[in-house]
């Protein structure tokens, strides 16, 4: 997260997004496409300029022993945390079901994380996933409209039985 004197006395928390096993450099997913402290901090500054930050703050992290299921949930970049947990799976316990699903507003970066999705899959054959958007301005079969608290409403309690479940 940028520090204090970075964005003019403000705090903001960022998930780290970069594989769990590098401590050399960090990789943040951000949103920039509104007005806010965090948001304009990161639209103005320039490549390759310094930024101070603090951390990390916090201890999101796959819990072991893992379930036998595992669900994400996840609107835009709260995906970030979940990408070092699924790559922490998948280099360790593909034998889990793992289910990640995933909420937009719109389609506008839904290339960028199927891209995401793709990879992960590819890496573990028990893992799926789904995207649901709130507001499409189209219609797909990559994803479903509505959001990803539609997917809960449709399950049984009965189903999260012997599952961990997170949430960003």
């Amino acid at each position: 997260f940028p520090s204090h004197d970075s964005i003019g006395g403000m705090f903001r928390a960022y998930s780290i997004a970069s594989d769990y096993k590098n401590f050399e450099e960090y990789e943040f997913l951000i949103s920039c496409g509104h007005e806010g402290i965090g948001a304009n901090f990161f639209r103005n500054i320039q490549i390759g300029q310094k930024v101070n930050f603090l951390g990390p703050n916090g201890h999101f992290k796959i819990i072991v022993p893992v379930a036998k299921e595992l669900y994400f949930f996840a609107t835009g970049t709260g995906i970030s945390p979940f990408i070092p947990m699924l790559e922490f799976l998948m280099d360790n316990s593909c034998e889990t079901k793992i289910h990640l699903i995933h909420g937009f507003r719109d389609e506008t970066n839904l290339d960028f994380y199927q891209s995401i999705h793709k990879k992960l899959k590819e890496r573990c054959p028990n893992f799926t996933s789904q995207f649901y958007i709130s507001r499409p301005e189209t219609e797909s079969q990559d994803f479903k409209k509505g959001r990803i608290t539609d997917f809960i409403k449709n399950m049984n309690f009965d189903d999260f039985k012997d599952s961990q479940i997170y949430l960003c």
